[in-house]
């Protein structure tokens, strides 16, 4: 009996590249989900959106009809059958928590997660086009099967980003009405053209504060777009509040150096001069990432391949930490006064990288773009020294300097993977409990 000819069938994907569940076979069961109102919860979540909407309608930011980054409240819990030996009569109650497994809701609905606060909210990015979607598939939930209310459950609401999770209330607090130093983080994913759309929106709004105005705009190693301000604490509310494409406002990020005593000379009143090799740029070579050392240095200088100087960094010595460590890498562990070794021998050569800030200070958030600068005019250069650190532990930090510092780490480790380099760390060479910016000195630890 000859076989009937079989009926063609057509699959098509979603927006997030899945079959639709009619069309899905096998894989992992539907969790069964307790105590949701899932019409109460439609409207809550209908609202929510629509609210944002109107916020984004209303606000200067020139990005904010095209690109919306909002507010994702985390469900108190979730709560479902289970038939597991440690289920309390036949329920298992979950925590949410979007900085772990439950994150992957975000992709489930089109969104992009950006961040997760210490509330345990997140900030996440959605298109105009993604939040119709969502508003149309909230409103069905009552509606909807147990696979498309899954999706949902963890969410409890969206909202405009407060102002209050973009700077450290601590911070303004501290400055008073003066003018300072900040340094404004836009959000990820803003094209080159939106960001100065961004740019041109905030320049216009610090025409009404005095004292105000921005001073430069760069990129991180990870291209996220920053700029250099002097602002008041109104103007930095002001932009929090209004802008959400704006992802911090803060005080510069600086490390330090354990600063060496100003007299370098031996007991004897005298410095025993090492002899240089016959070719020293042949030598392997490190990078030096710290302060400045002094372009005729008598003992180093034909040891240096090359300099170059971080973005907004000093470009002159003013402290002897960078020839410290220069010396240390080129000839290892040497005692001057050592009168049986009056020869050592150099082993390595030295590319210098400056990036201080100040005396004794290093301007962090210029080493990672520093760092790229060097493997793109010497490749051959794999070991970076850096022998500095922060004079306070990340858990005494405020919450969004710290979040900005780990995002310096970050880059740091991103560098390291994309060059197959390896960073050579001396840190804990600064006392611990003093602030990690002189200039705003209530940063301090419990130990301060």
């Amino acid at each position: 009996m000859p076989t009937p000819p079989s009926k063609p069938r057509h699959f098509f994907l979603n927006e997030q590249h899945e079959l639709s569940p009619e069309q899905k076979g096998g894989g992992g069961s539907t969790p069964h989900l307790l105590h949701v109102n899932w019409t109460q919860k439609a409207q809550t979540l209908v609202r929510s959106l629509e609210r944002v909407e109107r916020r984004a309608a209303a606000s200067r930011d020139p990005v904010s009809g095209r690109r919306f980054y909002i507010l994702a409240e985390p469900a108190p819990q979730v709560v479902k059958a289970s038939e597991a030996k440690d289920a309390v009569d036949g329920q298992k109650t979950e925590t949410v928590d979007f900085a772990g497994e439950q994150s992957k809701v975000f992709g489930r609905l089109g969104l992009d997660l950006i961040e997760v606060h210490p509330s345990g909210a997140a900030t996440v990015h959605a298109s105009p086009e993604q939040m119709e979607r969502m508003r149309a598939r909230a409103a069905e939930l009552g509606q909807a099967g147990a696979r498309d209310q899954a999706r949902w459950v963890t969410v409890e609401s969206f909202d405009w980003l407060p102002a209050e999770l973009k700077y450290d209330r601590s911070w303004l607090d501290e400055i008073g009405s003066k003018p300072v130093e900040a340094h404004i983080k836009l959000q990820p994913l803003l094209s080159m053209l939106e960001a100065d759309s961004v740019i041109r929106a905030i320049t216009e709004l610090l025409r009404a504060h005095a004292g105000c105005e921005i001073r430069g705009k760069a990129t991180t190693y990870l291209g996220r777009f920053w700029l250099q301000a002097m602002l008041r604490p109104a103007a930095i509310k002001a932009i929090a509040a209004d802008f959400a494409s704006i992802q911090s406002i803060h005080p510069p990020i600086l490390a330090f150096v354990g600063g060496p005593a100003a007299d370098l000379t031996s007991p004897t009143g005298r410095h025993r001069v090492p002899v240089s090799s016959t070719q020293p740029l042949a030598l392997p070579c490190v990078a030096v990432v710290d302060t400045a050392i002094p372009d005729e240095h008598r003992i180093l200088q034909s040891f240096r391949r090359g300099t170059i100087v971080g973005r907004n960094c000093l470009n002159a010595a003013n402290d002897h930490h960078g020839s410290c460590v220069a010396s240390r890498v080129v000839f290892g562990d040497l005692d001057f006064t050592d009168t049986t070794n009056p020869h050592p021998v150099a082993t390595c050569s030295f590319y210098e990288v400056r990036v201080a800030e100040g005396q004794n200070s290093i301007f962090a958030e210029s080493v990672p773009n520093a760092l790229a600068t060097v493997t793109s005019v010497a490749p051959d250069v794999r070991v970076f020294n850096l022998s500095f650190d922060n004079r306070l532990a990340l858990a005494d930090m405020p919450a969004k300097y710290r979040a900005e510092v780990l995002k310096v780490v970050e880059e740091l480790d991103n560098f390291i993977f994309d060059q197959d380099a390896l960073l050579v760390i001396a840190a804990g060479n600064v006392p611990s409990g003093v602030v990690p910016n002189p200039r705003y000195p209530r940063q301090t630890s419990p130990a301060a």
